[in-house]
């Protein structure tokens, strides 16, 4: 990804030339890691919430927040 985004940047200042698919590419290729590191997370139980809260809520509202973390990821 750090070559691609260089390989525009030399591209568009080098050379004068711009292609938008390859700047495309890069802005999925940022989403697809940051979905699958959010999945990752999740997945090892290691993704941010307020423990404050959480820990003091019920075993039944617990999952309800791991449920709607769940669909909002």
């Amino acid at each position: 990804m750090v070559l691609v985004t260089f390989t525009i940047v030399l591209l568009r200042y080098g050379f004068d030339l711009g292609w938008i698919w390859l700047q495309e590419t890069v802005t999925v290729m940022h989403a697809l890691v940051f979905m699958l590191a959010a999945a990752y997370t999740l997945a090892d139980d290691e993704h941010v919430r307020v423990d404050i809260v959480y820990n003091r809520m019920t075993k039944r509202a617990r999952a309800w927040v791991n449920c709607l973390g769940v669909l909002f990821l």
